[in-house]
């Protein structure tokens, strides 16, 4: 019986089959996701402050500069992210439906790593074949460029001089698969089990070794396969693949849209005041009039004294927890919607609650775009 060239990756995150884990497994987990917490408060608020500055500014030459900050701070958050899957940490992505096709065009823009310079000095070819007609797959439009951007970057690296590398999307029983092939060196069989694995590169100095184990957590988190296979004669073909779904017309995420709306109050809480500051400038935009306390008790307070139409409160407050406050607030206050942030990333639902009677999750960093419609939904 032959073997399938196709060469499917196994999950990296792998179950214990022990009741309790290793002391230096959980101890390293927790480090992480603390760190993540850090990190991506402190992205939210430089995120938040670009996109700001992206419609204040009419200087195209800034815009580009800005946009290309707005995308790795983006970058550092699906990094971040995969990371925290690896180490196992629940899965409570938000997702939706993204086009393949779309995600591929902004991946072949994307040049945070300057493959395109790379590509240019090996005098390289690079063939992409975009299909026209719509595929749709359930994912993070920004954590796809990432991983797809990434394993364009890999194929240049190996990729020989005057060389080419073949890009395309094709649909095939209900999934899309997005290959990328180069006509490098390959893959050596004695190195073909370990290419997943964390901290393992043949890049030498050049390489943190993060990179595929990075991508396979960011493709196996939204429910797809990656894989590899020989290209023959010589090179390898990298293959990502996720079931179809119904394509769903959404405004460009990358357009930030202003509309004229009614005024709402709405509370912010959150114990960095960055954050708060950032979301009462989104806010403002539209004309809402937004109030901010650091913690869960003087959020009390306030609904006390007066009514709001929404609560965008973190999870991680001191004292009294996100969660808590928005189960009274639930329970309380039956018109109030409620929208819960969350720098922990993957892991909001740390404790085991049910996320009940909340209108959204957003992790951060998040968009602009995200929060106002929110607002207006």
């Amino acid at each position: 019986m032959s073997r399938s060239p196709f060469r499917p990756a196994s999950r990296i995150v792998k179950k214990s089959t022990t009741s309790k884990p290793h002391y230096k497994d959980a101890a390293l987990a927790e480090l992480i996701d603390g760190v993540a917490h850090e990190l991506n408060n402190s992205m939210a608020i430089a995120l938040g402050h670009v996109q700001l500055l992206k419609l204040k500014n009419k200087d195209e030459s800034v815009k580009e500069g800005l946009n290309r900050i707005e995308k790795s701070l983006f970058k550092c958050g699906g990094i971040i992210r995969a990371i925290q899957e690896y180490t196992g940490q629940p899965n409570a992505e938000v997702e939706s439906a993204v086009s393949l096709s779309e995600v591929l065009t902004d991946a072949l823009e994307f040049d945070e790593t300057n493959w395109k310079e790379t590509a240019a000095t090996k005098n390289l070819t690079i063939f992409s074949f975009i299909p026209t007609a719509d595929c749709s797959v359930n994912a993070d439009q920004d954590d796809l460029v990432i991983a797809i951007s990434h394993l364009i970057h890999n194929a240049v690296d190996t990729s020989p001089k005057n060389g080419s590398i073949e890009i395309n999307i094709n649909v095939q029983d209900e999934l899309a698969n997005l290959t990328i092939a180069d006509k490098g060196k390959g893959i050596k069989e004695e190195l073909r089990k370990r290419i997943f694995e964390p901290f393992f590169s043949t890049k030498k100095t050049k390489g943190s070794g993060l990179g595929l184990t990075i991508v396979q957590s960011i493709v196996s988190r939204f429910g797809g396969r990656m894989g590899f296979a020989s290209n023959a004669p010589n090179g390898t073909i990298f293959t990502i693949s996720f079931p179809l779904v119904e394509p769903v017309v959404t405004e460009n995420s990358s357009t930030i849209s202003l509309k004229k709306e009614t005024e709402k109050r709405i509370l912010i809480v959150d114990d960095d005041a960055e954050v708060r500051n950032v979301l009462n400038d989104m806010l403002l935009i539209e004309g809402h009039r937004a109030e901010n306390c650091a913690d869960a008790y003087g959020a009390l307070e306030m609904l006390e004294k007066g009514s709001f139409t929404m609560m965008i409160t973190d999870l991680g407050l001191p004292g009294m927890s996100g969660y808590d406050l928005a189960e009274h607030v639930r329970d309380k206050y039956k018109d109030i919607e409620i929208v819960l942030l969350t720098g922990w990333g993957n892991n909001i639902k740390k404790d085991g609650r049910k996320l009940e009677g909340v209108k959204a999750v957003i992790p951060k960093p998040f968009r602009l775009n995200q929060v106002l419609d929110l607002v207006r939904s």
